[in-house]
């Protein structure tokens, strides 16, 4: 029985990213009790992992999206031109949020990442729009 690269790629991915996240965990746990951390420090520190594996699971579950959604001959531009503004956003973005950290505080570098975000959620009703008209 042989199986597909792309379904072999998502569990590795996943698997990789779990394990990752145990092991942070347990080194983790282990060192609250050496330093002492309490109980709201555990939590931000829970959601700092949590965020980390939402954000390496994204990479496959988007790939798959998109080879589902995007037509074979135009699928290697899509992920090129997903690729790019990928990059351009976070050139274009990452010293406006730093700047308004820096200059401001933490609080108005996250405002400055919604506002920023904003546009994208726009786009969600359109997208939906889209695929019941495809469908």
């Amino acid at each position: 029985m042989r199986l597909k690269a792309y379904p072999v790629y998502l569990l590795y991915k996943t698997c990789f990213s779990l394990l990752f996240s145990m092991a942070t965990v347990l080194s983790l746990v282990y060192y609250s009790e050496v330093v002492g951390l309490n109980a709201l420090q555990l939590v931000l520190v829970g959601v700092f992992l949590l965020t980390g594996l939402m954000r390496s699971l994204r990479e496959p579950v988007l790939t798959a999206w998109m080879n589902a959604h995007v037509e074979e001959r135009m699928r290697a531009t899509v992920f090129s031109t997903s690729g790019q503004l990928d990059a351009l956003g976070q050139i274009i973005g990452g010293p406006i949020v730093g700047i308004a950290a820096q200059q401001g505080s933490v609080s108005w570098g996250l405002a400055c990442t919604a506002l920023l975000l904003l546009p994208a959620l726009l786009l969600v009703p359109a997208a939906g729009r889209a695929g019941r008209e495809k469908a």
